[in-house]
C-alpha cells in the first residue's frame, strides 16, 4: 500500500469544532484477526449464545436463533486466510459440527467477511458437506 493510499481520507469528522481526518485503515478490520473471528463465531455457537452469533453477521439468516440453540459442539480441523483486503476477507474452514439429537457432520468451504466500522461481519458462507 502506498503512502497516498494509506492516508487517503475516508471520513471527515467534526470533533470539538475541529476537523479531524481519519486514514482509511483506521476503519478497516485487521486481516490478522479474520481467522480468529471465524473461530470465535464457532465458540459462540458452542455456548448457544444467540446474541453473540447474530452480532457477527451482516444480515443474520432467519433460522440462526433456532440453529444456535440446537448447536451442541464444533471441532475446527483447520482454518486459513484465502484472501484479505482489509475491507473484505475470505476464510477457508474445515469443521465438524453436531446438533443435539443429530449425527455429526463435516463441512468445508469459505466464510466471507466484510469490514464494518473496523469490525468483521459475516456476509456469507459457502460450505459443503464432506
Amino acid at each position: 500500500m502506498t503512502l497516498s493510499q494509506t492516508w487517503r481520507v475516508y471520513l471527515l469528522v467534526l470533533f470539538s469544532g475541529l476537523f479531524v481526518l481519519l486514514p482509511q485503515y483506521a476503519l478497516s478490520a485487521n486481516c490478522d484477526t479474520a481467522r480468529s473471528f471465524v473461530r470465535s463465531y464457532y465458540d459462540d455457537l458452542e455456548r448457544n449464545d444467540v446474541g453473540a452469533a447474530r452480532a457477527k453477521w451482516l444480515n443474520p439468516p432467519r433460522s440462526l436463533a433456532r440453529s444456535v440453540r440446537n448447536f451442541e459442539w464444533a471441532k475446527i480441523h483447520s482454518t486459513s486466510l484465502n484472501s484479505c483486503s482489509g475491507r473484505k476477507a475470505s476464510v477457508y474452514i474445515d469443521v465438524t459440527v453436531k446438533a443435539y439429537g443429530e449425527r455429526s457432520e463435516s463441512w468445508e468451504g469459505s466464510i466471507y467477511l466484510k469490514s464494518i466500522r473496523g469490525s468483521w461481519k459475516i456476509s456469507s458462507m459457502r460450505l459443503h458437506e464432506n
